[in-house]
């Protein structure tokens, strides 16, 4: 058993090891015994006994999981609140702000509540997860925007990309238009200029077709604008005020000003949460983004930090 969990100073914390450990969600985290699944709590006290054979991250007090044929929602307590073979629809993702994705047995998606009722009929041919209120859907033809009553804020549209807070972007007769829903406003991209996705801080991953391939960069949701010249392979949208960049087949991490905090030489994509990244190679490192400098040990295996810890999976 060599995973574990590390705390901020980069300690071993809680003094238990497993088979396998997963980042914490909602103060609890999936680990792994014997081939099953259970579940610690942020102290590392077993809240849940290891007993299945698949997890699910908490989201909304609620989680699935899977035992023997059957997935069931659970609540934190371990109580099963619906079971999926009991239900109208097949699968769920996790839930956000009380909803969850579902797809129906009609092989169409809708939504559901925490107590598995639908609360979006299962009538789209594709849809997003709600982030922020906001979700994009896909009937037969047309992309819409819609809220979490299920009503239309945008479209039809022949393009969307995912909202992040108030920004977004959806293609329209022709043109990627650039929304910001917090000013009721749209403004129009070159027609060569595709939007890739899009983040809080209102900076746009963007691409524009050349002759040959696709060229990424950062656009302004304010001027859409480039805020410098597009020159990569393909780029993330901005999290915690950095975004993830590639030069062919090797990535690196920029900060909001454009400048290379990390360069691309990894060719495993860095993750990170907040300032403390993931770098891996043959081997996995913390990096902290801010100081610029390796942080903590040589792990085979590592994920970033939530609530507090990180798991690891020693060499």
């Amino acid at each position: 058993m060599n995973w574990l969990f590390l705390d901020v100073s980069f300690a071993e914390a809680f003094d238990r090891r497993f088979d396998h450990a997963l980042p914490f969600s909602e103060g609890y985290a999936p680990v792994r015994c014997k081939g099953k699944w259970g579940y610690i709590d942020e102290s590392g006290n077993q809240r849940i006994d290891f007993k299945y054979d698949s997890y699910g991250h908490f989201r909304n007090g609620r989680s699935l999981v899977k035992i023997n044929d059957g997935y069931h929602c659970i609540d934190k307590d371990d109580n099963i609140i619906f079971s999926m073979q009991d239900m109208k629809y097949t699968s769920s993702l996790e839930y956000h702000n009380g909803i969850a994705l579902a797809k129906g047995k009609n092989n169409l998606w809708g939504y559901v509540d925490i107590y598995g009722n639908a609360v979006i009929d299962f009538k789209y041919y594709w849809a997003s997860p709600f982030t922020d209120g906001i979700a994009i859907i896909r009937d037969e033809d047309d992309y819409y925007v819609i809220s979490d009553s299920g009503t239309a804020i945008l479209g039809p549209a022949k393009g969307a990309v995912e909202f992040s807070g108030k920004y977004g972007a959806i293609y329209l007769h022709g043109h990627w238009l650039l929304v910001n829903l917090a000013a009721s406003s749209k403004v129009r991209l070159h027609h060569l200029i595709g939007v890739s996705s899009s983040s809080s801080n209102g900076i746009y991953s963007a691409f524009y077709a050349n002759t040959s391939r696709r060229v990424y960069g950062f656009v302004s949701a304010e001027s859409a604008e480039w805020v410098d010249t597009p020159s990569f392979q393909w780029c993330s949208s901005y999290t915690d005020g950095f975004a993830i960049v590639q030069e062919g087949d090797k990535y690196g991490v920029v900060d909001e000003k454009m400048v290379m905090i990390i360069k691309p030489r990894y060719e495993q994509m860095p993750i990170y949460s907040g300032s403390i990244a993931v770098l891996k190679d043959d081997v996995s490192r913390f990096y902290d983004l801010t100081k610029r400098c390796f942080v903590g040990d040589v792990y085979k295996h590592a994920f970033t930090f939530t609530y507090g810890y990180a798991a690891v999976c020693m060499k």
